[in-house]
């Protein structure tokens, strides 16, 4: 009578197989990770300068709305009030991003604040990241009319 199941001799060659392809697919996930820190921060300022922009359109909490680089803390926080020095705290929205990833901005006080009821800018600019260990760089652009892109 024959029985069923999996030799050991199999369940030896399942597992050497899985843990072979484990070691490889280890380092080119973490180079990926590497390789995306830029975009993802990209994307992250992006979500808050739309955030910012249409929440000052809707006239949301009847303030203007911005998002501030804090350069020196590794952060983006999006904000609620005239400027970050004098905003609203508590609705603060933080991202912080990789040491690797340099942020700088061309707007005076690294902030950029929306115009409640229109969404225009306070002032235009760009906002440049660059990843450190990477090619990988990017600029925002907003413009006059609040165009994010």
């Amino acid at each position: 009578m024959k029985e069923k199941g999996f030799t050991i001799v199999e369940l030896l060659v399942t597992i050497g197989i899985v843990v072979i392809v484990s070691a490889l697919a280890i380092p080119l996930y973490g180079r990926w990770q590497i390789d995306n820190q830029a975009e993802f921060a990209r994307n992250n300022i992006f979500q808050f300068l739309h955030l910012a922009r249409s929440r000052a359109q809707a006239g949301h909490h009847d303030v203007r709305h911005g998002v501030y680089i804090n350069g020196s803390a590794k952060q983006a926080v999006y904000y609620e009030g005239a400027e970050y020095a004098n905003r609203a705290s508590q609705y603060d929205r933080v991202f912080s991003y990789a040491d690797t990833i340099d942020i700088s901005t061309t707007m005076a006080g690294d902030e950029i604040s929306f115009r409640q009821g229109s969404g225009r800018p306070i002032a235009t600019g760009t906002i440049s990241i660059v990843d450190l260990n990477s090619p990988n760089s990017y600029t925002i652009f907003i413009n006059a009319t609040g165009v994010i892109e």
